[in-house]
């Protein structure tokens, strides 16, 4: 009996692709409506799509999760021009795939990325500050354009961040950008545990201060107090369905920064969104996503 597929150590990592050669444009569609429909993110989906060949793919830590695209796979209509691949990438695999395409880049309008890796080719003491990352598997590169975007918004903040709640850290890239810009108290957590290992060496290799990660859940997570400024970097849908627990955190007067909405779902996420207690001050547009910059209204005596 073959043994079922599963992470092997504590960064392994699952890749799963589905592939097909000369394929019409509803047969791509079903691809990636294949992925979503078992609860994968939209962002996390990755697209080649060259000459005759399409391929769509992602990547879990989770056993349970390649079980369940599995079971759809095996009842979906388009088996004969999809072909579903699963593999388990080593640790030095996964890194090596973020190393080919991740190089130096600027952020915003103040910071530059810079991978831990190539540090000795970058020159400080130019106009911008760079950010020191090793991402590893957890999600918040810089490149993504939601946290691209949601870093603009907090440069708009800059000199006025105070403590900060980094909701979804991920690497942790918001949270040294925060500490840069004068943030002096800094919480973050994620859903993915091996994310908060990685959250912490990068806050440490940034030599940044006063920063605490751990993992949690958002609608069972322990923190509580008032912080000055909250970032959440979500999909619209989790943005949505936790409102109340996320604007609970912000202080009254402070500031909440959201990323993680596509264009396509604005509309529908401002209904659901906007109103007491939040003003909307700033919202940036990129090519897919979309950022918004709100302050919570003091409280009324």
């Amino acid at each position: 009996m073959k043994k079922a597929i599963g992470p092997s150590g504590k960064y392994s990592v699952i890749e799963i692709a589905l592939c097909g050669h000369g394929l019409r444009a509803q047969e791509k569609v079903s691809a990636r409506a294949l992925l979503l429909s078992c609860r994968i993110p939209g962002r996390d989906l990755v697209f080649s799509d060259y000459k005759d060949a399409f391929r769509v793919n992602c990547y879990t830590r989770s056993a349970k999760k390649v079980r369940e695209v599995k079971k759809k796979y095996k009842t979906w209509d388009l088996r004969g021009s999809l072909t579903l691949k699963v593999k388990r990438l080593r640790r030095c695999d996964w890194f090596d795939k973020w190393k080919r395409d991740y190089h130096i880049k600027p952020l915003g309008a103040k910071f530059v990325i810079v991978p831990f890796w190539e540090r000795l080719k970058f020159k400080p003491g130019g106009p911008r500050i760079p950010v020191y990352l090793e991402p590893g598997s957890a999600f918040g590169s810089g490149y993504h354009e939601t946290t691209r975007l949601i870093a603009r918004l907090l440069e708009s903040l800059a000199g006025k961040i105070g403590s900060f709640l980094d909701i979804g850290c991920g690497t942790g890239i918001l949270s040294v950008v925060a500490a840069k810009l004068g943030a002096g108290k800094i919480t973050g957590y994620d859903n993915d545990k091996p994310s908060i290992f990685v959250a912490q060496e990068n806050f440490r290799r940034n030599q940044c201060e006063n920063g605490r990660f751990f993992y949690a859940q958002l609608k069972r997570t322990k923190v509580s107090g008032y912080f000055d400024t909250v970032g959440a970097n979500l999909l619209s849908k989790t943005l949505l369905e936790h409102r109340e627990r996320i604007i609970a955190r912000v202080r009254p007067g402070g500031h909440l920064l959201v990323s993680g909405i596509a264009i396509q779902n604005f509309p529908a996420f401002r209904r659901g969104f906007f109103g007491a207690p939040l003003r909307c001050l700033k919202i940036l547009r990129g090519r897919r996503w979309i950022a918004v910059l709100y302050k919570r209204c003091q409280a009324v005596n």
